[in-house]
């Protein structure tokens, strides 16, 4: 898995951000210990999502993007998806929950996305995502749960440990997992002694 990381790093670099890894004074003085930081909130579109959808679809053979892809998503993933959509001239649709703030759907419009508004949560939403996956033969883009996706979340540790080699403990915030699963393969096979912590929103399902 982690030569495919390495893969994904290779074939992701043309569209992605290298985001900067950065020595923070702040959080280091509060906790007493030199603590550095991944911005991949300077990445495109502002979030790490973006690999992970962009190496999926990428994967994807011609005929398969000519088939369009869907995915639902209330936030970032959806961005992801979108823009990595808008680059590759394929067709997009994206299915947002009832409560996705305006903001959010006007993004991905301007991506060039077909955004239809189903379910009260995510799940709800991904149970039509099916229903259009057998109706129109989209191909799902899932925003954690496909190995192409964990393989593109992990290029964000390969270019963490080249900027700071000498991190000995990993934070990784986790929702569905994908981040922490790429993140925890490269960290593995980059450094055999390492101490990685996973942290979550309390009122949110997770994994670990």
């Amino acid at each position: 898995m982690f030569k495919n990381i390495i893969k994904a790093n290779e074939n992701l670099k043309k569209y992605i951000l290298r985001t900067p890894t950065k020595y923070s004074n702040a959080l280091s003085e509060l906790v007493n210990r030199n603590i550095y930081v991944k911005y991949e909130n300077f990445q495109h579109t502002g979030s790490f999502k973006y690999r992970g959808a962009l190496n999926k679809i990428l994967s994807l053979s011609s005929k398969k993007r000519k088939q369009g892809v869907i995915a639902m998503s209330a936030g970032n993933h959806a961005q992801g998806v979108s823009l990595a959509c808008k680059l590759l001239k394929i067709k997009a649709v994206i299915v947002m929950p009832n409560n996705t703030p305006f903001e959010k759907i006007r993004r991905n419009l301007e991506l060039g996305a077909k955004v239809e508004i189903f379910g009260d949560n995510v799940l709800e939403s991904e149970k039509y995502v099916n229903k259009l996956v057998k109706k129109h033969g989209y191909n799902k883009i899932h925003p954690f749960d496909d190995i192409n996706v964990v393989n593109g979340q992990g290029t964000l540790m390969i270019e963490m440990l080249e900027d700071a080699p000498q991190i000995d403990t990993i934070l990784i915030p986790v929702g569905g997992g994908g981040l922490l699963s790429g993140c925890s393969i490269v960290a593995k096979n980059k450094k055999k002694k390492y101490k990685n912590n996973s942290s979550a929103i309390r009122k949110f399902s997770f994994f670990l």
